[in-house]
């Protein structure tokens, strides 16, 4: 059996596929065909799909793996002219010359039919319309739940703009969730033109859009307290509806039972009241999901910008990346539990953890056996606190924002601490 986990914001029509047998050896291997459709309410926050085997050989269960990176045109398409509105610019300076648009994103031309597509192709600029609309905020609160937008939202576009006299891009985008994936698509196509040729570099040097990123974070923790004064108005309300049914009942078993007292209006009213919340329980939680993944796309483009301003390695971007994780959905299905913790509080113990250890202003060089062995990380006294939802993000955006300030300080992850390190330069290979 082969199962395809795909990403949250497409919908897989074929999760599973049953091979009944597999001769293999120099037979032509099987073709299994996969149909994924982007959701039109989610931006894409990932592009990587898994597949998985399951089969048996020799009487022998086995499990085989691997990750593979959608298309780009799954989640968007491009669209001709160019749009130059724009709310959100990034600027990416690069060491060599500049490539056409048209050659960097020859497949997505080819998606095109039709003669503009051919009159374009030296232009300095392609946008690219996104499958996702741009929605506004919806905020669930105690005395307004609705489960229609009477507004009609905008599909998001990202635009890339080409310095024909540098090597400087600009990505600009009218939603800041449709930066990363475009800013992502363009690294990774440079990154493979000019792999066989002595690499590119690829530097940021203005200011990270923290505050961005903090008005993305406000709004998904927005979403959870939504999601949790939801929950709780409906468990109030459930509980009064179980205390009316049982004065209900003691009154129906009685022999001489006393008035009713309107207890079957208000037990009408509260089974009225029930379904309305369980209703904006359900909105609640679909406002969560967008916020998550909007949530997702922010810490991607967030991750992006930092590896490229602080010329960070694949170990140190790893490492960022584990503590500083854009897998903010998952850690929204696993919280359904109260016992379970959240994005916010997890990523902020991760940080805390980082700024007490590895990223440690300074502490006394020892334990090394030589100067080529790294440092061990030091050994802490760090207790252990239970995560408890945060009332506030201000401990999570002031930690991220310091994480930011030592790694612009020269410290990092994995390297070396017992070498001198200056300040670090904007650029990336």
């Amino acid at each position: 059996m082969i199962t395809i986990a795909a990403p949250a914001w497409t919908s897989n029509v074929t999760p599973n596929v049953i091979v009944p047998r597999l001769h293999g050896k120099a037979n032509t291997p099987i073709t299994v065909q996969c149909t994924l459709i982007a959701r039109p309410s989610i931006p894409p926050s990932e592009l990587c799909a898994k597949v998985s085997a399951i089969f048996i050989k020799n009487d022998i269960p086995r499990c085989s793996s691997m990750e593979f990176r959608l298309p780009m045109s799954l989640a968007c398409r491009l669209i001709l002219p160019p749009k130059r509105e724009a709310t959100y610019k990034l600027t990416i300076q690069t060491d060599r010359e500049p490539v056409l648009l048209s050659s960097v994103f020859s497949d997505m031309f080819l998606c095109e039919s039709g003669t503009e597509s051919t009159d374009l192709v030296s232009s300095n600029a392609v946008s690219f319309a996104y499958l996702f609309h741009v929605q506004e905020e919806l905020d669930v609160t105690e005395s307004e739940c609705s489960t229609t937008d009477p507004r009609v939202p905008n599909k998001a576009i990202a635009t890339i703009l080409l310095s024909r006299n540098s090597g400087r891009y600009r990505v600009q985008s009218t939603s800041m969730s449709a930066l990363w994936l475009v800013l992502d698509e363009l690294a990774a196509r440079l990154k493979s033109r000019w792999a066989h040729s002595g690499g590119i570099k690829m530097a940021y040097t203005e200011q990270l859009p923290l505050s961005d990123f903090y008005a993305t974070l406000d709004r998904h923790h927005n979403s959870r307290s939504a999601v949790r004064r939801a929950e709780a108005m409906l468990n109030d309300s459930a509980q009064q509806y179980r205390i009316i049914q049982k004065r209900l009942l003691i009154r129906f078993k009685d022999s001489r039972p006393a008035n009713l007292d309107k207890l079957d209006l208000i037990l009408w009213q509260t089974h009225s009241n029930l379904l309305y919340l369980a209703s904006c329980v359900e909105v609640a939680h679909d406002a969560r999901d967008h916020a998550g993944h909007i949530l997702a796309c922010g810490t991607q483009l967030l991750l992006l910008l930092m590896r490229m301003r602080f010329t960070l390695s694949l170990a140190d971007f790893d490492v960022l990346r584990s503590h500083l994780s854009p897998a903010v959905m998952e850690c929204n299905h696993g919280s359904v539990d109260d016992s379970l913790s959240g994005w916010e509080e997890t990523t902020d113990a991760s940080l805390t953890y980082l700024l007490k250890t590895s990223l440690l202003k300074s502490y006394p060089v020892c334990g090394r056996r030589n100067d080529h062995e790294p440092e061990p990380i030091p050994k802490t006294n760090i207790p252990p606190v239970p995560l408890a939802f945060p009332v506030t993000t201000d401990r999570l955006k002031r930690h991220v924002a310091m994480v930011c300030d030592r790694l612009a300080h020269g410290l990092t992850f994995t390297s070396n601490r017992g070498a001198p390190q200056g300040r670090a330069s904007a650029s990336v290979r």
